[in-house]
């Protein structure tokens, strides 16, 4: 396998009930090949290598009913030189080492242990600085209120989990950095300044004075981008701005590529993203080296992404944030490959709208026990009511929980009545509802089965007919009461033949909206599924989308657009 680390998954838990104790022990150790399986799939994804079993430690689970013997625990985990990375404490705690000295001490041992903090109450506003006085980060620590479920003990530490597998990953690939260009060691010195808590303010005037000390310069400044124009933001030596004018002046240089000879001008960027410019000036031959910049500017971007974050936290100005995480989640959604079948085709597309939905579609093969994957393919399509990241993270969390239980149940029906009985216990009073849809293709069978929770209509090109028959996918939406949506929920069957295309949609197509208010309706997108069936299946949605697309014209999107396109192959 190429990686040159071995995944180690170690929990430490802290309290003083045996029956909680007992709780982390059986529902963590009974995690270890579910977390273990999803690793393997993590690195095969990510490597395109196949992992041995043997590469992939698992994880052992550390019970102490106290805080001196969760430090003990923690040395002698130490000493066998095994990480930590994870560990559940009890606030309220009590003894020689309290709970807070127990997450104190062990941090100081494992500094990369990451924290779930346990207590029977909210914490106090003293007990949360105390807490942060043990992290430098927020992400570094979870909340979890006793008592807890087993879902709510099992999918925290596998956050918990994931993150600080992720967090190595990371480390490790910075380390190769650092081996692999010693000429920008000095660089890479100066970079921890950069992410230290200072403002704005404070990280573009070192930005400045870290780049010219390391090519060996004294004059540069910075530009950042600011509502859609650069603006000057500090500079050193002879850019060294004392007034309006001045920075006006500094800024013709970026647009006079004469005035560059002995300098550099690099951009700062975050992704596509452009964030500003940086210029370097009266260098040295041999110390005009760009690439050594574009490393520093690099790290810098992800600096001021850094205060960003951290400002809209502070001031909780968080909604420019929330709808990027939310697009992130969003696109995060979607599958990353398409199945192949001889049978049938699949396409899907889904573009978001200027505010963060819930919509989602997926396909995937059939995951039977042990790790076996079948021709069987599963189709979804959802949304969720209203708009947010919240709206995203329970699409995830549905998306999540179909993944997990396919391999555990034969027919679309029984996986979305589990979906519900989950559902009911994190959404149920909030408000928030999700529609969805979930086809299963059977492939020595021939036919589809589909249940429904609530979903829009199914439109059914008939090859033989030449004409769309339509109907409701039925159901009740997810979200409501189990024993309420549980009733409602069918086994259905298609007849699915040769050039038969389906066509699923959330309402964010029917319902788009052109400049003159008018809807684009269920009869416009029966209509163009006529039109476009005899294309492959991939055409046809590209047309009906971007039928959708024109329609809207010039007017905003006011809901995602998704649709997905199933078409049977020709015998």
């Amino acid at each position: 396998m190429g990686l040159e680390h071995r995944w180690n998954l170690n929990i430490l838990c802290v309290d003083a009930e045996e029956d909680i104790l007992k709780l982390y022990q059986d529902v963590l150790t009974f995690s270890t090949d579910r977390v273990a399986m999803i690793m393997q799939k993590y690195i095969q994804r990510q490597y395109g290598v196949e992992a041995e079993g043997s590469e992939i430690s698992g994880y052992k689970v550390f019970p102490a009913m106290s805080g001196q013997a969760a430090i003990r625990n923690a040395l002698e985990a130490k000493n066998k030189e095994e990480e930590m990375a994870v560990g559940f404490f009890d606030i309220g705690i009590e003894g020689e080492a309290s709970g807070l000295d127990c997450i104190r001490e062990v941090k100081r041992i494992f500094p990369s242990l990451l924290c779930a903090v346990v207590a029977i109450t909210d914490l106090t506003d003293q007990s949360v600085s105390e807490i942060r006085k043990i992290f430098e980060s927020q992400d570094e620590w979870l909340y979890i209120k006793k008592p807890f479920t087993k879902e709510e003990l099992l999918q925290t530490a596998c956050n918990l989990v994931v993150s600080w597998n992720l967090r190595t990953e990371q480390n490790i690939a910075m380390n190769k950095i650092k081996e692999s260009q010693e000429r920008v060691q000095r660089l890479l010195v100066v970079t921890p300044k950069l992410f230290r808590l200072q403002t704005y303010e404070e990280l573009c005037k070192n930005v400045v004075e870290e780049a010219a000390d390391s090519m060996g310069t004294e004059h540069a400044f910075l530009a950042m981008r600011m509502n859609g124009k650069l603006e000057f933001m500090a500079g050193r030596g002879k850019f060294a701005a004392r007034k309006e004018e001045d920075k006006q002046k500094f800024l013709k240089v970026l647009d006079s590529a004469s005035r560059w000879d002995q300098g550099c001008l690099v951009p700062l960027s975050l992704g596509e993203t452009p964030l500003g410019l940086l210029f370097v000036d009266e260098l040295k031959s041999e110390n005009r080296d760009t690439e050594i910049l574009e490393l520093f500017t690099s790290q810098a971007a992800y600096a001021f992404e850094n205060i960003r974050i951290q400002e809209e936290r502070e001031e909780q100005k968080a909604r420019a944030q929330e709808l990027k995480i939310g697009k992130n989640i969003q696109q995060s959604l979607l599958p990353k490959t398409i199945p192949t079948s001889k049978d049938i085709e699949l396409y899907g597309l889904m573009q978001s709208a200027k505010e963060i939905g819930g919509d989602y579609y997926d396909f995937l093969y059939r995951e039977i026990q042990p790790n076996q994957i079948t021709e069987d393919i599963y189709v979804s399509i959802g949304d969720v009511a209203g708009k947010g990241v919240a709206a995203g993270l329970i699409m995830s969390e549905v998306r999540s929980f179909i993944r997990a239980l396919i391999p555990f149940y034969s027919t679309p029906r029984e996986i979305l009545d589990q979906v519900a009985r989950l559902l009911e216990k994190d959404i149920w009073g909030t408000g928030r509802f999700v529609s969805l849809l979930l086809m299963f293709w059977d492939a020595k069978k021939k036919k589809f089965l589909f249940s429904s929770a609530g979903h829009e209509h199914i439109i059914h090109y008939q090859a033989k007919q030449k004409k769309c028959s339509v109907f409701k996918a039925g159901g009740v939406v997810l979200g409501l009461k189990y024993d309420i949506v549980s009733p409602h929920l069918k086994l259905e069957e298609l007849i699915f033949e040769a050039e038969d295309m389906i066509v699923l949609f959330t309402d964010g197509v029917t319902e788009a909206m052109n400049e003159k208010g008018r809807m684009f309706t269920l009869e416009n997108l029966i209509i163009l599924a006529e039109q476009y069936a005899h294309l492959p299946v991939d055409q046809a949605m590209n047309n009906i989308f971007q039928s959708v697309i024109d329609f809207i014209g010039n007017n905003e999107q006011f809901d995602d657009i998704t649709i997905v396109g199933i078409k049977r192959k020709k015998e």
